[in-house]
């Protein structure tokens, strides 16, 4: 499960450069270049950027992954920011839904839950779930997990065997990272990139 905690940066350039803004509460369809206008999701901003540009992010958490081809030059660095640092977090992962005891077992519980799991985080005790081949394996050990992608169905058993909405579950549905940025064509390395 990735987890990018965006820091401020400041960077100038004398260049005519813009500045797009990401916000909870903005719209992908937007032109981006105000915190009214803003954009609403972090990967419509960084393809947005061009040498010189900055991307200021709005506080909140963006449940996404973003990956990108992007670099700046030396003259004119591209630039991703919290507008506060420390405010906004970039998140691979989804609260998880609606537990509910399987019939029959006493430990393990199921959720409804289509997307593809990359692993399961115990946010109440920092403690990652084991992944298991089958139902009866979640059964007999703790803090472990097993989805079946046919019925679309997550079944957990806690690290204590309690009901898991006293834990706070967290789901990674990304493939390990929450922002991926590789260089562009005819490029081997992704340089002046400030964030």
């Amino acid at each position: 499960m990735a987890v990018l905690v965006i820091a401020g940066a400041a960077a100038s350039s004398d260049l005519a450069a813009a500045e797009y803004f990401v916000a909870r509460s903005g719209n992908d369809g937007g032109d981006g270049l105000s915190e009214k206008t803003a954009f609403a999701t972090v990967a419509k901003g960084v393809a947005a950027l061009k040498p010189g540009d900055t991307l200021t992010i709005l506080p909140g958490m963006y449940f996404e992954s973003v990956s990108a081809r992007i670099s700046g030059k030396p003259e004119a660095p591209i630039t991703i920011r919290a507008k506060r640092p420390g405010t906004a977090l970039l998140r691979g992962d989804v609260d998880a839904p609606g537990f509910r005891r399987v019939d029959g077992l006493r430990y393990t519980y199921v959720a409804e839950f289509k997307p593809r799991v990359e692993g399961v985080a115990e946010r109440s005790t920092m403690r990652m779930y084991e992944p298991t081949l089958s139902v009866a394996e979640v059964e007999q050990g703790l803090a472990t997990f097993h989805q079946d992608e046919q019925a679309g169905r997550l079944y957990v058993h806690t690290s204590d065997s309690g009901n898991p909405d006293w834990h706070a579950l967290s789901i990674s549905v990304t493939n390990g990272f929450g922002l991926l940025l590789t260089p562009p064509a005819g490029s081997q390395t992704v340089h002046d990139v400030v964030i």
